[in-house]
């Protein structure tokens, strides 16, 4: 399976992207692979497509999580718009109000 990388809002034939090679992996719940190179998939179905057309904007539902347990603190990647990415940096702890 390849994958185009791409910075920014572009996508498929518009985009400047560097192909990689990347590692598909089957899922459980839903036809499309998981992306067996990340520390975490989110397995993924379309429940209502009625905002495509005016905000391509799909809502979907997650039906299945995975998530490598060996991977203790994973450096990811944010993306914050026009372009701008974030490495998610260091972690602190905060007291939980959570019980």
């Amino acid at each position: 399976m390849r994958l185009k990388r791409v910075a920014g809002d572009a996508a498929g034939s518009q985009s400047a992207g560097a192909d990689r090679a990347v590692t598909a992996a089957p899922a459980a719940e839903v036809a499309a692979p998981l992306v067996a190179d990340c520390f975490a998939n989110l397995e993924c179905r379309v429940v209502d497509r009625s905002t495509v057309q005016k905000y391509c904007l799909f809502v979907l539902e997650v039906v299945k999580a995975w998530h490598d347990s060996a991977v203790a603190n994973p450096r990811t990647i944010h993306h914050l718009g026009c372009g701008n990415f974030m490495v998610a940096g260091e972690c602190i702890k905060l007291k939980s109000r959570m019980k």
